[in-house]
């Protein structure tokens, strides 16, 4: 197993901050304005089977109202090329 590549998305961000609607909606606590630093990296397992894992960390977070507000997300998973 080998490191195949590195690669790091310095800011993902919606461009517009879009609230929740209709009858039941909570206007108030819902929409938020965020910016993650994303470092991730790819394994090639086998000449058809590559492997990858990344974190997302929030480098900017704004919520409207009363949130949860993650502190990391993260990722792995397999592509298989047939």
């Amino acid at each position: 197993m080998r490191a195949s590549h590195i690669h790091a998305l310095p800011f993902r961000s919606p461009v517009k901050s879009r609230r929740e609607s209709g009858l039941n909606a909570d206007v108030a606590n819902s929409g938020a304005t965020l910016a993650y630093l994303s470092p991730g990296v790819g394994f090639r397992l086998t000449r058809k089977l590559d492997g990858f894992a990344f974190i997302q960390v929030p480098v900017y977070q704004r919520v409207n109202g009363l949130q949860i507000q993650p502190r990391f997300f993260s990722s792995v998973g397999m592509r298989y090329r047939y």
